[in-house]
């Protein structure tokens, strides 16, 4: 399914422009990650029902670590009301003291940026299962920016040659195993693509190209956080 090329110049293209994208994430976005560099914009996300993880508290540093859920929003001291996971009752901490969790990425990429990608790489990708190629090609390029790919080139406002984003909210969400192979899932990808009614609309979750592999993985997070909006 992908596209052949007669030389190696359009590979290196598309590999640099890859590499321009990681980045420019970075330079764009200074720390990476998805929540920005902490501090004031951390805070004003913290409403009621926000799911969050204590940390920095002096008094009471066995609370460090510990998930929990926002019941009151912050008052004029700037104090919350927070559930502790296995507790019933609030406790008060200073929202400085607590962090959001990141909500569930599902961004999805076009195909023409499996393509792309895989253009960029096809010296790389072949014969790699989708645990290798995470390994080997996706956690070294996002590593800076620490961003998933498909988050680093929504931010960016990546496009195709037809003016689409190249991420955007995913429309299909794809399952693939470990140890499949990467160019065998990418090809099956694609067909399902091509099946739906307007192929070029579609947007694939996909694991490697959608996972911060940067962040604590979601199975780290508390139950709250599953049952959340």
């Amino acid at each position: 399914f992908l596209p052949v090329y007669p030389s190696g110049r359009a590979r290196s293209e598309h590999a640099a422009h890859w590499r321009r994208l990681a980045a420019a994430a970075t330079t764009k976005w200074g720390c990476g990650g998805e929540g920005g560099c902490g501090g004031g914009e951390g805070e004003q996300r913290l409403q009621t029902g926000a799911v969050v993880r204590v940390g920095g508290v002096v008094s009471k540093p066995e609370l460090n670590g510990k998930f929990g859920t926002v019941l009151r929003a912050a008052n004029e001291a700037g104090r919350l009301g927070v559930r502790l996971e296995g507790g019933k009752e609030p406790i008060s901490l200073h929202a400085r003291n607590v962090s959001p969790l990141p909500p569930l990425d599902t961004l999805g990429v076009s195909v023409a940026a499996l393509r792309s990608f895989s253009s960029a790489h096809a010296h790389l990708v072949s014969g790699l299962t989708v645990a290798e190629a995470r390994h080997a090609i996706v956690e070294p390029l996002t590593c800076e920016c620490g961003l998933s790919l498909a988050r680093a080139l929504h931010r960016l406002g990546a496009e195709d040659e037809a003016g689409r984003p190249l991420a955007a909210p995913a429309t299909l969400f794809l399952i693939a195993a470990d140890a499949e192979p990467l160019d065998a899932v990418l090809a099956a990808a694609e067909r399902h693509a091509a099946s739906t009614d307007s192929p070029g609309d579609a947007y694939l979750w996909l694991s490697p190209f959608c996972t911060n592999f940067h962040a604590p993985p979601a199975e780290a997070w508390p139950l709250s956080w599953w049952q959340g909006p």
